[in-house]
């Protein structure tokens, strides 16, 4: 007596259209949301490669007005992390934008830890309002964005305290889980690198926009960022860099992430 094999296809077909016609969906998905990653990080690279003048600053306009571009195509490029991402996502994905911007109303682009929030309430394997969500970071693709809020910091100029973290572009997968000494204990990491607008001097190799001419990180530039992992594996906590310009203090470890999330555009 012959029993039926759990690979084994339905006699009537049914069962075989069905099966594929949810894995072209899928590939479907996926191709979009590659796509959608591609165009991210084009965008981006494309005003790196085009900067001639970079600085980090805080700037309260919409996504469109953070980078300025000259008639002959020479960019003006001075905002902080969640400004540069808000500006790329203006070009290529709006609707994502608007998805994100939804949440910040008090802010003309939104702000990381907003990015953070929406990455986190994005559900599963699951594709909306202009995003997909990367549950794993080990699924991080060039062109995907990953963001967190931070634990609140001092400016030592102003004396302002900001809590809002950081939001940036991911530029090459991560790397695989080393485990480094810090201040005498093991911690986990994995490295990832990123292009981004930050104030952080980043783990090396930093490299900055070749037309503006900057000596250190101000601004916009490629580098390397870790994500600290627990036992297994599961994102703990994140550290930037090794030098906090614009509070003037070095970042000697890691800080736990009150809120890390990761999106795909596909857009």
């Amino acid at each position: 007596m012959m029993t039926s094999s759990p690979w084994s296809w339905s006699k009537s077909g049914t069962d075989v259209k069905s099966i594929a016609s949810f894995c072209l969906l899928g590939l479907l998905l996926a191709a979009r949301a590659w796509a959608g990653g591609a165009e991210v990080f084009a965008t981006a690279t494309n005003v790196f490669a085009h900067a001639t003048a970079v600085s980090y600053r805080h700037l309260n306009a919409p996504g469109a007005e953070q980078v300025r571009t000259n008639a002959q195509g020479a960019c003006l490029s001075s905002n902080d992390c969640s400004g540069f991402v808000s500006y790329v996502l203006s070009q290529c994905a709006p609707r994502a934008l608007a998805s994100v911007q939804a949440l910040d109303t008090k802010y003309k682009h939104p702000r990381a830890r907003f990015y953070a929030a929406f990455f986190q309430g994005l559900a599963t394997n699951h594709t909306a309002n202009g995003w997909q969500t990367v549950a794993d970071w080990r699924d991080l693709k060039v062109g995907d964005i990953i963001a967190w809020a931070s634990t609140p910091r001092t400016n030592a100029t102003t004396k302002k305290v900001s809590s809002s973290g950081h939001a940036a572009i991911i530029a090459a997968p991560p790397g695989a889980p080393q485990v480094e000494t810090v201040a005498g204990k093991p911690h986990k990491f994995t490295t990832i690198r990123v292009l981004d607008s930050s104030s952080v001097k980043h783990f090396a190799p930093e490299v900055y926009p070749p037309l503006a001419h900057q000596t250190e990180r101000n601004g916009l530039g490629y580098g390397n960022i870790k994500l600290w992992l627990d036992e297994h594996d599961k994102v703990i906590g994140y550290w930037e860099g090794t030098w906090w310009g614009e509070g003037k203090k070095e970042i000697t470890r890691p800080s736990h992430g009150i809120a890390l999330g990761f999106g795909r555009v596909a857009d």
